[in-house]
């Protein structure tokens, strides 16, 4: 899904972003979603280890490695937002991969 500054990630309409109690935004369903249904696909350029250490300083954290030294992830910083998944860490995850660049409800 182009938008202004390039590509946009998928997520399902069945959530929402908004503020976390835990830190910053986060994905938050705002109907039932199915076991296995897709929450989101991952959007973005592929690039290599040496791009994502130049990148790093404007876009941070807002990439995926997908494969070894390569990476799925915005090129400037204006895209970052477009393409985050605001999706955290969690030690009782409700979403998992599928592939690399695919997440599901758990």
């Amino acid at each position: 899904m182009p938008t202004q500054y390039g590509m946009k990630s998928y997520l399902s309409p069945k959530t929402i972003v908004k503020e976390s109690k835990t830190e910053g935004k986060g994905l938050f369903a705002i109907k039932p979603i199915k076991k296995d249904e897709i929450i989101g696909i991952k959007s973005g350029h592929i690039f290599d280890e040496a791009t994502r250490k130049r990148l790093f300083p404007e876009i941070g954290d807002s990439f995926f490695q997908i494969a070894d030294n390569f990476f799925i992830g915005q090129l400037k910083k204006e895209e970052v937002e477009s393409s985050m998944m605001h999706i955290n860490h969690s030690c009782n995850p409700n979403i998992g991969v599928q592939g690399d660049i695919v997440f599901i409800a758990m």
